[in-house]
Order: structure tokens, then C-alpha cells, then sequence
């Protein structure tokens, strides 16, 4: 697809920029990278560029976060032998409960005592 903007002249020289068709390709790509509607890929034929490494230093250096997928699951899906998992129970102290128990290290537990 090929777009054309008609500009006024005074407009045209009134911008800073010396490639206007390239700083609105740049807008286009790190707006839809931000929305989600372009994908890494996506930015970097867009851009021309050869590698997800370029993108990376691109989007670094317009402040775009790169979305990348990081599984996060709770500790409690983790099995009872993860450190510091109470199969559920709260690891908030209680003054009704006493003292917490000891986790080898990991920190406060109430594990041990119900």
C-alpha cells in the first residue's frame, strides 16, 4: 500500500524533520508495536530493517517496552514444595496464631501451624 499526504509548503518547512516519509513510518510502526496491531516482525520489514535486534535498539531508543512472554505461574500451582508455598494459606502474620514458623530461610512462614 502506498500513501500519499498532500502538505502545504510553509507546513513542509516548518517540521524538523529532513525525511518526513521516514519519521511517519517510524510513528506508524512504534504506535502499532505500543497498540499491540504490529508485532516485532511486523516493525521490522516495515522499517527495513535485518534483524529483531535492530528493532530492539529502535524501540529502545523511543522508549517502547519490548512485549515479551514471560510464564508467570502462582506458587501454589508450582506444588507444595516450592519455597515458600502453604498450599494456600496465608503467609500474613496473625496475632491470634503465635509466632511464625521457621521456612529454612525463605522467610515467615505459617505452614506449619494451622
Amino acid at each position: 500500500m502506498e500513501v500519499a499526504i498532500h502538505l502545504p509548503d510553509d507546513v513542509a518547512a516548518a517540521m524538523p524533520w529532513k525525511d518526513v516519509s521516514r519519521h511517519v513510518v517510524e510513528q506508524i510502526a512504534l504506535e502499532g508495536y505500543r497498540e499491540g496491531w504490529l508485532s516485532e516482525e511486523q516493525v521490522r520489514r516495515l522499517l527495513g530493517y535485518e534483524t529483531r535486534l535492530d528493532v530492539h535498539g529502535f524501540l529502545k531508543a523511543h522508549g517502547a517496552y519490548l512485549r515479551e512472554f514471560i510464564p508467570i505461574k502462582p506458587l501454589a500451582a508450582m506444588g507444595s514444595s516450592a519455597p515458600g508455598n502453604c498450599a494456600g494459606h496465608s503467609r500474613v502474620p496473625s496475632p491470634d496464631r503465635g509466632p511464625l514458623a521457621s521456612t529454612g530461610g525463605s522467610g515467615p512462614s505459617r505452614c506449619g501451624s494451622a
